[in-house]
């Protein structure tokens, strides 16, 4: 004969599941969120139009959302990477030195 729950044991039954998967859904919550960054990177190499390597270029990085710019050096191989960028959009431009 199947056993029957009254209203209060339902309850208590649901409650306590939901006890036992609390620490589960914080436990998700708090990856997914030490995963999110505040701020980026951008990164790349300057070349010219034939595709050689631009050494040393002037590389600017404006912030097109603020109207704020920084400005960098790439090194001799053509390659920059400017970090700690706020979220945004960006435009990037290279000028030979």
């Amino acid at each position: 004969m199947p056993m029957r729950l009254d209203a209060g044991s339902a309850c208590r039954a649901v409650f306590a599941c939901s006890l036992a998967i609390l620490p589960i859904v914080i436990w998700v919550i708090v990856l997914k969120a030490h995963g999110q960054a505040l701020t980026g990177a951008v990164a790349g190499r300057v070349v010219d139009a034939q595709g050689a390597i631009v050494p040393n270029a002037e590389i600017t990085v404006r912030n097109t959302d603020v109207a704020a710019a920084r400005i960098f050096e790439a090194a001799a191989d053509g390659t920059f990477r400017v970090t700690g960028l706020i979220s945004g959009a960006y435009t990037v431009e290279g000028q030979s030195n």
